[in-house]
């Protein structure tokens, strides 16, 4: 598991590059502040995904969101990448959690 507070639009690790494993998101949870807010989830190499990036998905307009994934579920990273989020919109506090699996 991992969590994450967000206070502006950098972007921050969720779990860091391991070898050549790969990260399969089991469940994730954001919430805002107040405003509405579009969160990128983001994969790439090196601290906080510095490194070739690429968006896995994003979720556009969220107050507040949670959804499940199955263990081939499409939100993972690529062989050696690390899992990122990132938020865009009004600078605030922004909460990320997510519950994975790495191998």
């Amino acid at each position: 598991q991992a969590f994450v507070t967000l206070t502006d639009a950098t972007v921050t690790a969720l779990v860091t590059v391991s070898g050549t494993t790969v990260v399969r998101v089991c469940h994730i949870h954001a919430t805002t502040s107040g405003a509405a807010e579009t969160f990128s989830i983001i994969q790439g190499t090196g601290v906080a995904c510095a490194g070739a990036t690429t968006t896995i998905d994003s979720y556009l307009g969220v107050l507040g969101f949670q959804t499940d994934y199955g263990a081939l579920a499409s939100l993972r990273t690529t062989f050696a990448n690390g899992l990122c989020v990132s938020q865009s919109g009004a600078a605030q506090t922004a909460s990320v959690w997510v519950s994975y699996a790495q191998y």
